[in-house]
């Protein structure tokens, strides 16, 4: 889990989708935007549609957060990254070079 001061609120979210940029793998779909935050904050969205078991959601959510806590990200930058379909199939590494491509 992100520290509160990483985490991107509704309204963040919000403007990131509607005003980012965007940018898709076969399995992720990342927006990206340049707020006036200092901290770089993230959100990590997994519909329960895509993946009804919470369980499965949970873990996903957390491998995704934990490559990007891996990866250098620049301040003042703010990420929401949406799972697609068949992300329950992909481990860790691919996840990271999918994230790693888009950003």
């Amino acid at each position: 889990m992100f520290s509160k001061n990483k985490r991107a609120t509704t309204e963040d979210i919000q403007k990131i989708v509607q005003k980012g940029k965007k940018q898709q793998s076969p399995n992720l779909r990342i927006h990206t935007m340049e707020l006036s935050h200092s901290p770089s904050r993230y959100a990590v969205v997994v519909p329960k549609k895509i993946i009804p078991k919470a369980f499965l959601r949970n873990t996903i959510k957390r491998r995704v957060r934990a490559v990007l806590k891996s990866i250098q990200i620049p301040d003042n930058y703010s990420v929401v990254v949406y799972v697609k379909k068949g992300i329950d199939r992909c481990d860790t590494q691919e996840i990271k070079n999918q994230i790693e491509t888009l950003l």
